[in-house]
Formats: C-alpha cells, sequence, structure tokens
C-alpha cells in the first residue's frame, strides 16, 4: 500500500534536495520562518497564501508542492 506525503512533508523534502534551511527558503520566498515551520509540521491550512510563493522559491508547481501532480 503506498503512503500519500502531507504538504508538509514534501514542502520539507523538497527545502532538503536544494540544500536550504528554513531561514533561506523564507528569504527566498519572502515569508517568515516561523510561517515554513508551521507548512512543515502540517499546522497551517493547506490553502496558504504562502504556498504559490513556496512553490516559485523550490521551483515546482503549486500543484505538485499541493500532492495534486
Amino acid at each position: 500500500m503506498a503512503t500519500t506525503k502531507t504538504l508538509g512533508q514534501r514542502l520539507r523534502q523538497l527545502r532538503r534536495e536544494r540544500g536550504l534551511t528554513q531561514y533561506e527558503l523564507a528569504d527566498l520566498s519572502g515569508w517568515h520562518q516561523s510561517t515554513i515551520s508551521h507548512l512543515e509540521l502540517d499546522r497551517v491550512p493547506r490553502g496558504s497564501r504562502a504556498i504559490p510563493d513556496l512553490a516559485a522559491a523550490l521551483g515546482v508547481s503549486e500543484a505538485f508542492l499541493r500532492g495534486l501532480k
């Protein structure tokens, strides 16, 4: 049975694959480090306004980050 990653798990994985800290991703995306932390812990709704900026900073689509593709 396949497991589905949460948005937070995908975000953390992509950030780590790119060798970024939460602070570095915050600088690239224009969002505060605490927002990234909360997203990685799945404590922020999937509809967060930060998703488009984080996806762009990581070089992926919003749909991919949200797990839709």
